[in-house]
């Protein structure tokens, strides 16, 4: 599990860089949205889905929607394909979401779920959606690049309508951290790679923070990255994970023989 898991995140960090793109047939996005009228205040959710013809396993998006008529709310990565997102969701006022990440397992085969993203109606009128500049990666061995499109319904608002809202969400489940390890960093032998695996089936992962220590103190706390570079004389991390409910979950792991040889020898 350990190798495999340092090669997907080798594969996320060096192949979302990539900048060969192919084009391959049988491969789309597409989104499942309500298909009737909502009204001002509305909140419902958009899943980003994919079909393919072959085995895939990293992913980079680009999600356009209108921003003068729909808020983001939120994300939730609950029940998706994506076992290791790089970094959380970024959603940009311009009206765009950009996610990437790899599974652990390829995926073949029809709706694929990527994310689900939860909006609220601003305003009444058409709202269209769209991907730009997308890509999956084959699971070839090879990281191949593979430039992707997708469409999907359109929502419609108006006033009038009636808004009726889901019942909130009841979860007391606090996120399961399945994995935490330190790796060498084969590119840069002034760091080493800190990865994770972060996964809540109900809620989602809301955000993911780390802390370190280098000498006897802890760093402050940061947003982390998947995988994240840390310097090579850390020898404690302690992970942080907070679910959209907002229940959390630590985990600290520890690199002895860096303690001993830079807090002790050192």
């Amino acid at each position: 599990m350990r190798n495999i898991f340092a090669v997907i995140l080798f594969s996320i960090l060096y192949f979302l860089a990539s900048s060969v793109v192919y084009a391959e047939e049988g491969i789309a996005l597409h989104i499942i949205a309500p298909e009737e009228i909502l009204g001002v205040g509305a909140e419902f959710p958009v899943k980003i889905l994919v079909d393919t013809e072959n085995s895939l396993n990293a992913y980079s998006v680009i999600f356009n929607f209108p921003s003068d008529k729909l808020e983001v709310i939120g994300t939730n990565d609950a029940g998706s394909i994506i076992d290791i997102m790089r970094d959380q969701p970024k959603v940009f006022e311009k009206g765009q979401i950009t996610f990437s990440g790899a599974s652990l397992n390829p995926f073949l085969g029809d709706s694929g779920l990527l994310l689900t993203v939860n909006f609220r109606v601003l305003k009444t009128g058409s709202s269209e959606f769209s991907f730009e500049d997308s890509f999956v990666y084959l699971a070839n061995g090879k990281g191949t690049k593979v430039r992707v499109s997708g469409e999907g319904p359109v929502v419609v608002s108006q006033e009038g309508v009636a808004v009726e809202k889901d019942a909130t969400l009841i979860d007391d489940a606090p996120p399961s951290v399945l994995h935490l390890s330190l790796t060498d960093d084969p590119i840069n032998p002034e760091q080493k790679l800190l990865g994770f695996l972060v996964k809540d089936n109900s809620a989602g992962v809301k955000q993911t923070y780390v802390q370190y220590r280098q000498w006897l103190t802890w760093s402050n706390l940061e947003v982390a990255q998947n995988p994240m570079g840390l310097p090579k004389n850390v020898w404690a991390v302690k992970l942080k994970a907070v679910d959209n409910t907002g229940n959390i979950s630590e985990k600290i792991i520890y690199d002895w023989k860096s303690f001993v040889y830079y807090d002790l020898v050192i």
